[in-house]
């Protein structure tokens, strides 16, 4: 296999392993990720999924961990410059998420052909967060251009959850946040 199309594990939301065999040119597996090799793109993951810290992850693809229903909590690393549409939507457990310390701003949109296009749906669209840790700026793309999300832009972290059903997120900013 060459190629693995974003959302083809769609609807495996209780995966619990993945593993790639030994020798794969096109694909690895860390932590129960499967990555493309060639470009660092995260295509998929699960509730067991733990993001590697090596620098081998730079994007999480759109839909990565789409309607993964048992990750409860997870820890961006420093090496993520970009984490696609819906990458973490529809997470029914997903309550944490720890985006690492970093100069360089966190890049959330959608990417497409190595383009940004517009969003629609942010990466944790419909997912239960309450508390978030940012250690670095976040730039949101849309057209290829920074906007800011406001209450109506769909999935600015949870918020359904924070608008809609009442819960308090609680945010914590790290010393890189600018």
């Amino acid at each position: 296999i060459e190629v693995i199309d974003e959302m083809a594990f769609m609807g495996c939301g209780n995966l619990e392993s993945i593993t790639v065999e030994e020798g794969n040119p096109y694909f690895h597996a860390v932590n129960n990720c499967l990555i493309e090799t060639a470009t660092g793109k995260l295509i998929l993951g699960c509730k067991n999924s733990v993001i590697p810290d090596d620098g081998s992850v730079r994007t999480i693809g759109f839909g990565a961990f789409y309607e993964c229903e048992g990750l409860t909590e997870i820890t961006i690393p420093a090496s993520v410059e970009t984490i696609g549409e819906d990458a973490f939507s529809d997470c029914a457990k997903l309550k944490s998420v720890r985006i690492e310390d970093a100069e360089t701003p966190l890049k959330m949109g959608v990417l497409h052909d190595g383009y940004y296009v517009e969003i629609k749906r942010g990466p944790f669209y419909d997912s239960p967060l309450q508390n978030i840790y940012m250690g670095r700026d976040i730039e949101c793309l849309s057209n290829g251009e920074p906007f800011t999300p406001d209450t109506k832009d769909e999935g600015a972290f949870a918020h359904k959850y924070a608008n809609t059903e009442g819960l308090v997120v609680k945010a914590a900013i790290g010393p890189k946040v600018t």
